[in-house]
């Protein structure tokens, strides 16, 4: 069998830095830097998911913002969810047409996890995919933060 074609899921951050820059540089904490090191390490490409632009390629510049899913309503996280979960089928759709192997690692929160898990299940594909969460069993950033780094060493 072919090695898979690995897709990692980044959630944004709330620490920033400020202005117009690439996305993958938008963010400033030491968990997004992990995050992103793992995306960059493991995966053969990656995408942000934002909760104000929904999925971002990590060199599409984008201005300064404050939106959060948790701060949202009701009615504007579901508006938020169903378009991360179109653009995300989107994506994986025409990923899965030419691949017969998908592995997508999610290094998501739970509000962010959600729209692209439901995408995945709901449409038929044309390739194997498989759903790889490093953070499973882990109870926090800090434990998170110690999976990163292991894994990039």
């Amino acid at each position: 069998m072919t090695d898979p074609f690995t897709l990692v899921l980044v959630g944004c951050g709330k620490a920033k830095h400020e202005g117009r820059m690439a996305a993958k540089n938008k963010y400033s904490s030491n968990y997004f830097t992990l995050k992103r090191e793992y995306a960059e390490t493991t995966g053969d490409s990656w995408i942000i998911v934002s909760a104000e632009y929904g999925l971002l390629h990590p060199i599409e510049r984008i201005d300064d913002y404050y939106t959060t899913v948790s701060g949202m309503t009701d009615e504007e996280r579901q508006k938020w969810a169903e378009g991360v979960s179109t653009s995300f089928t989107r994506v994986l759709g025409m990923i899965c047409d030419k691949l017969d192997y998908v592995q997508i690692h999610l290094l998501l929160g739970k509000d962010y996890r959600e729209p692209v898990v439901d995408a995945i299940t709901s449409i038929q594909l044309h390739a194997d995919v498989k759903i790889i969460d490093p953070f499973e069993g882990t109870s926090g950033i800090d434990e998170q933060m110690s999976v990163l780094k292991e894994a990039t060493r």
